[in-house]
């Protein structure tokens, strides 16, 4: 019987190329900006067109060493790192590494926080944006698909 739910549990987050640890949350946005189409004289939409596609992905809560984290352009070291104009691909992988599940392409770093607590470990959060993502398709009756690299 094919398996149709994956938890976080099963996943790895690998951003440029870095597989990133104890990482609580990732959240991934695909907004292909819609907007109503109509013709003059009819205030009915007639369908709904794709304008520009937007992809933002964002994570919270994860440890690494701020060197780390700087050398994988999670975080930004200054507005130099900035204006070095670093690309790099996130990956959502099964956890043995095997199976790409999803992928963002020529993603940028667009905003990083470091967040200090009291008796707590130091967590950041960051902020993406990339150009394009892969798609999942899946066999018919075969449940959710990953794209196998």
């Amino acid at each position: 019987m094919a398996k149709f739910v994956v938890t976080g549990n099963e996943c790895t987050i690998v951003i440029n190329n870095v597989k990133v640890p104890l990482m609580q949350t990732l959240r991934a946005t695909d907004d292909y900006g819609h907007e109503p189409a109509s013709g003059i004289g009819d205030i009915h939409v007639t369908e709904y067109t794709p304008t520009l596609a937007r992809h933002s992905i964002a994570i919270s809560r994860f440890v690494m060493t701020l060197d780390q984290a700087i050398n994988a352009g999670i975080i930004l070291a200054n507005g130099d790192d900035a204006m070095r104009n670093l690309e790099f691909d996130i990956e959502v992988m099964s956890k043995d590494g095997s199976t790409l599940m999803k992928k963002y392409l020529r993603c940028k770093n667009n905003s990083s926080d470091i967040s200090v607590t009291a008796h707590r470990v130091l967590v950041s959060d960051a902020n993406f944006v990339g150009i394009d993502t892969t798609a999942l398709k899946s066999a018919p009756g075969q449940g959710p698909a990953a794209i196998n690299y």
